[in-house]
């Protein structure tokens, strides 16, 4: 998982890659190589590769088309993590 690109995007931000990520964590460095900046306490907005280890801790999902709710899915392993 080391560098593979698309694990996670910096959205805005496609000069930023992150070293490692797993499940839950950001790991690593940032890497700001490709000539961008970052500074402690700015903010970016990470955009994982998939949801798994988030899914199950709502009640529902909501699905939306552009800015609009088109619809809302029970999640049903809601509590189902040991």
């Amino acid at each position: 998982m080391v560098g593979q690109p698309g694990w996670i995007q910096f959205a805005g931000r496609d000069e930023l890659t992150m070293e490692f990520m797993n499940e839950e964590h950001g790991v690593g460095r940032i890497d700001v190589s490709r000539g961008s900046s970052l500074c402690i306490g700015d903010k970016v907005l990470l955009i994982p590769s998939h949801v798994c280890p988030v899914v199950n801790l709502f009640d529902h999902a909501i699905s939306t088309r552009g800015e609009r709710v088109v619809g809302q899915l029970e999640v049903a392993g809601r509590g189902k993590v040991r």
